[in-house]
């Protein structure tokens, strides 16, 4: 095939030269909710949720260092060699699997949280599972196809694969996105106190499940709207670090649902007023009111997600909210109780 025009590199290099330039910013992003997420208390997280966001950070890692080589082959080592610009090298290859396998872990993960607040329904995660692993499959083939063609010839009689696999994982990600939502608009109409608490849980869900969404049709008119470019790759550069930001947000987001939910405010710590049984003074005296606050705590684990569903119109609504916000184990603060308590003469 002859070279590509110097003048054409648009579509073709710049596009991914803007993809890798993303993915690097949402790698950035990457490690600092990494960081958060090991800097907050957590202690209660299973060893299960601990390794999986080790391994999508790890694997997140080698694959910023696989598109940093892949650039750098194309605008140093081959600098002026357009004719190489066409060839697939071994790290984009590799790049397209180990992206699918990022993003079908975090994929599966939000899956069995949606079977999980469903009360456990078997066929939403058999679904999503099966989306997951269409899109995983086409990632590999396509890395293999690639990897013995050109990225022209790829792009053009191999079309089909990129697109199956976005197909796939759009539909995975709606599945359980929808699921999710309907679980958490069923539980709000069933809770009165902490209703914000559910009302913000089912903004982020919708917020991260539309996003992704969103990407997945993005990456499908980059197909349709430039079948001769390789203008999807920058879909998959970026979806992988796309889905694990999802995924960390979702778990540092309990810092600020914590936050909001268990806040107690005390404005009034003394009464003025006259004791019963005297007679008035001519100048009111302040009588001192003790205030005692009591905290509990109520630690929620894995197997106990599903029945705190199923109870969800007889428990307390403050832990029915919080515990929704992570369907996997966390220490969870219901709240404050505050008992004022007077001298003995005055009753508050």
């Amino acid at each position: 095939m002859s070279s590509p025009d110097p003048s054409g590199l648009g579509p073709n290099l710049g596009a991914l030269e803007v993809g890798v330039l993303v993915a690097y910013f949402l790698a950035g992003m990457n490690i600092l909710q990494a960081f958060i997420y090991y800097q907050a208390e957590f202690p209660n997280d299973s060893r299960f949720i601990r390794a999986l966001i080790a391994v999508v950070i790890a694997v997140e890692m080698f694959h910023s260092g696989l598109i940093g080589a892949f650039i750098y082959n194309a605008t140093i080592d081959n600098f002026g060699n357009y004719a190489a610009l066409d060839r697939t090298p071994w790290t984009m290859a590799i790049t397209i699997p180990v992206g699918g396998l990022a993003q079908a872990l975090v994929q599966l993960f939000f899956a069995f949280r949606a079977y999980i607040v469903t009360r456990k329904r078997i066929w939403i995660l058999l679904l999503s599972g099966t989306g997951t692993m269409i899109h995983l499959s086409c990632s590999i083939v396509g890395g293999v196809e690639s990897a013995r063609h050109s990225i022209s010839v790829f792009t053009v009689q191999y079309r089909y694969i990129a697109i199956l696999g976005l197909v796939a994982g759009a539909s995975a990600d709606a599945l359980n996105t929808t699921m999710l939502v309907y679980a958490l608009y069923r539980a709000r109409s069933r809770i009165t106190q902490s209703r914000k608490i559910v009302e913000r849980l089912i903004l982020w869900s919708t917020e991260t499940g539309v996003l992704v969404t969103a990407v997945s049709f993005l990456g499908l008119i980059l197909v349709f709207a430039l079948p001769q470019t390789p203008a999807w790759l920058v879909v998959v550069l970026v979806f992988a670090k796309l889905y694990s930001n999802t995924m960390l947000a979702t778990f540092n987001g309990r810092l600020a649902l914590r936050s909001s939910g268990t806040q107690a405010h005390i404005s009034v710590m003394t009464l003025t007023g006259v004791p019963k049984g005297q007679a008035p003074a001519k100048k009111p005296h302040s009588s001192p009111v003790h205030v005692q606050m009591t905290r509990q705590k109520i630690i929620m684990r894995d197997g106990q997600w599903g029945d705190t569903m199923e109870s969800v119109d007889r428990e307390s609504p403050v832990k029915d909210a919080q515990s929704l916000s992570a369907p996997f184990a966390h220490d969870v603060s219901v709240g404050d109780t505050v008992a004022g308590l007077g001298d003995g003469r005055n009753e508050v």
